[in-house]
């Protein structure tokens, strides 16, 4: 039961980007791998649901990270979400709370939701030690803006 309902949060999170993204036909793969975030971003959902690319739930992972290490608070959801599955990555609920920490810190209002299911399964430890990845995260990558 708790993988559908991380996989029914992860579609909603997944598809609603998609409509209007302004990133139709195929330009998307070719701006994701130049390094852009929001392209990265849809290439791991392409991934993730096998559209027009084999599904690979290791292969979204790979391109949700490199959006979320970007600052993507969408793509950092999406992670938190598959490391609290354990989709694409082993099963890891301090490292998706961290991921769904630094998507509420990027203005995502759906990470608040992922962040604070997550939160209830863990101990006061646990949350700690995810906000201090966040942190340190977050001092090792500051915004564009601050760069």
């Amino acid at each position: 039961m708790k993988m559908l309902a991380h996989a029914a949060a992860l579609v909603a999170i997944l598809l609603v980007p998609l409509l209007g993204s302004g990133c139709g036909g195929n330009s998307y793969p070719k701006k994701a791998a130049q390094g852009d975030a929001d392209a990265q971003y849809l290439q791991g959902v392409a991934y993730h649901l096998g559209s027009g690319v084999p599904q690979s739930d290791a292969e979204a992972v790979k391109w949700f990270r490199k959006s979320a290490e970007q600052g993507n608070a969408r793509a950092q959801t999406v992670l938190a979400e598959c490391y609290a599955a354990g989709q694409g990555v082993p099963q890891d609920p301090v490292e998706a709370y961290q991921w769904a920490s630094l998507g509420v810190a990027g203005g995502f209002n759906g990470a608040v939701v992922c962040r604070d299911k997550i939160a209830g399964r863990l101990t006061a430890e646990q949350r700690a030690e995810g906000e201090k990845r966040a942190a340190d995260f977050s001092a090792k990558h500051p915004p564009a803006a601050a760069k």
